[in-house]
């Protein structure tokens, strides 16, 4: 467990904004991530009760001919009922949060960084359990964002919108954040942007006002 002399940046976004190419770059800085999208791929292979979870809710159609978790499979069905998400998230998150603390743990027991990451796309829906210091989110235009993830071949621009639909909205996600990186540039702009901005917060620490970074063209 963390004893809190380590302090983490918790790293969020909207689809397609840049949130991993953010921690990516923190994690060149020399920075320790936990990627809570990791975390959620152990646990779905690792923890009994969730695989059952799943299959009491859904059924074999989120599984394999060999009863594998099929992921892309789960991911549509899951997507289809928002009570059915947020009742899995509800079920989720409090063995999530344990995973995730033990992991900070284990980064603060072998590193003397002041500073770690949590790369979590769902950072503001979890209860905060103490996971994150202090908040980014990586935030970029509906339009620009769509045409990032079908250049990445992920999803179809229709499926793309129906879990932006389902995400917490670009302000709500302002509106909580410590730190906002509005990403409209290219890499390079990006890069510098989040140099500035740690630069910044090794400068400041924890501290109560938003404040706006821009990688913008």
């Amino acid at each position: 467990m963390r004893q809190n002399k380590l302090k983490v940046l918790g790293i969020t976004g909207g689809m397609g904004a840049g949130k991993s190419t953010v921690s990516h770059r923190l994690e060149e800085k020399g920075l320790l991530v936990v990627d809570a999208d990791m975390v959620v791929s152990d646990v779905l292979e690792e923890v009994p009760e969730v695989s059952g979870y799943i299959k009491e809710q859904w059924g074999e159609a989120a599984f394999d001919d060999k009863g594998r978790l099929d992921r892309r499979s789960f991911a549509r069905l899951l997507f289809q009922d928002e009570e059915k998400l947020r009742a899995y998230e509800a079920f989720l998150f409090p063995i999530l949060i344990e995973e995730i603390k033990d992991r900070l743990g284990f980064i603060e027991e072998v590193t003397e960084d002041e500073w770690a990451v949590l790369d979590a796309p769902l950072l503001f829906r979890a209860p905060k359990q103490g996971l994150y210091d202090v908040s980014i989110t990586v935030e970029a235009p509906e339009a620009l964002a769509l045409a990032r993830i079908k250049a990445r071949g992920d999803l179809s621009e229709e499926e793309a919108k129906e879990r932006m639909l389902l995400q917490m909205t670009m302000d709500e996600r302002k509106e909580r954040a410590d730190y906002v990186i509005e990403n409209t540039g290219s890499l390079k702009q990006l890069e510098e942007a989040v140099d500035r901005l740690l630069e910044e917060i090794n400068q400041r620490g924890v501290h109560e006002e938003t404040t706006e970074c821009s990688a913008q063209k």
